[in-house]
């Protein structure tokens, strides 16, 4: 797999949707309004002079909430319940029903929040019935296994109180939602550095040097350090991922597998993860790209050693300008 590669692997689930061989096709009201203004004040793309959009790249979960009464009776009885009956529908019970083709109607009119642990942070409002579907896919339950959803889109204004139910957050117009589940993520860790025949002698060098005392073979270390480093670097993501330095963070964190090699690496040579760290870097141009630097600090010293990579945030896909490398302080 390519280091800046997605890592992890989307939710897999059998689900019908409907045909989108043809160019996606928006599902914006009829009004033309994505947010939720009515015909002739609708706020989402400003005027012709407003200034471009701002992007988001975040990471956290997604639920679904009924906006109105109406539309949840509509959905117990789509549902197969007696809309009369006071139930507690999870996701997992939406999902049933909103991954249902005949039912994505219901989807479609669905509250989607977007949330960071439990902090509710956007409404999310998909672009097309791809997203919708990205949506939907992002409920599917996954028994003992946490649950992630990258979103990628533009920031809007705030919800009006009619949208969802009350919920006044900032709207999210949705061009791309990735569902995944830690566990994917963990295997696709496991599966780059197993691959590195460098990386992979050094971890047996070092049970070696360790006497056996650890009783491990080189896969299962391999497998311990990677849930071990990402349950720490997923640790980054914590944010609502509207900043420069927010986004080039999140994509590093969820779209780099290189990054995960270092943390393993340095593990083995004795550092580990003091603080990271991401500023404008100084010869961007015309560009916005920011230098993130990870510092590792020694656990038996008081050495340390800084590693960098440029990720340009441009626009609304982040990339990686360089690779990892060594970091050096300078005027």
């Amino acid at each position: 797999m390519a280091e800046n590669a997605t890592a992890g692997e989307p939710v897999q689930q059998d689900m019908v949707i409907p045909d989108i061989q043809e160019p996606a096709v928006s599902i914006v009201g009829a009004d033309g309004c994505g947010c939720g203004g009515t015909e002739g004040s609708c706020s989402c793309g400003g005027g012709a002079g407003a200034a471009a959009p701002e992007s988001v790249y975040a990471i956290g979960t997604v639920t679904a909430r009924f906006p109105s009464l109406n539309l949840e009776k509509e959905f117990m009885q789509a549902w197969g319940k007696n809309p009369e009956q006071t139930l507690t529908v999870g996701d997992a019970d939406k999902f049933a029903v909103l991954s249902q083709g005949q039912n994505l109607y219901l989807a479609r009119e669905m509250c989607w929040v977007f949330q960071s642990g439990d902090i509710d942070l956007y409404v999310l409002q998909p672009r097309s019935y791809v997203e919708l579907t990205g949506l939907v896919t992002a409920l599917s339950p996954a028994p003992g296994q946490v649950s992630f959803a990258l979103v990628i889109g533009t920031l809007g204004p705030i919800a009006p109180p009619g949208m969802c139910n009350g919920a006044q957050l900032p709207i999210v117009t949705c061009n791309q939602v990735f569902g995944f589940t830690g566990q994917a993520f963990i295997n696709s860790i496991t599966a780059e550095v197993t691959g590195d025949g460098d990386l992979m002698r050094k971890i047996s060098d070092h049970l070696a040097g360790a006497g056996g005392g650890t009783g491990q073979t080189p896969e299962e270390y391999v497998a311990a350090a990677a849930g071990n480093a990402f349950s720490a670097l997923t640790l980054l993501s914590d944010n609502a991922g509207q900043t420069d330095e927010h986004r080039a963070i999140n994509y590093l964190t969820f779209k780099s597998l290189a990054l995960y090699k270092k943390e393993i690496e340095m593990e083995l040579n004795g550092f580990t993860l003091n603080s990271v760290q991401a500023h404008p870097d100084a010869l961007s141009g015309g560009r916005r790209i920011q230098d993130v630097i990870l510092l590792y600090a020694s656990t038996t010293t008081t050495q340390i050693q800084r590693y960098f990579t440029r990720i340009d945030v441009s626009g609304q896909f982040p990339f990686m300008v360089n690779d990892l490398s060594l970091y050096y302080d300078h005027p």
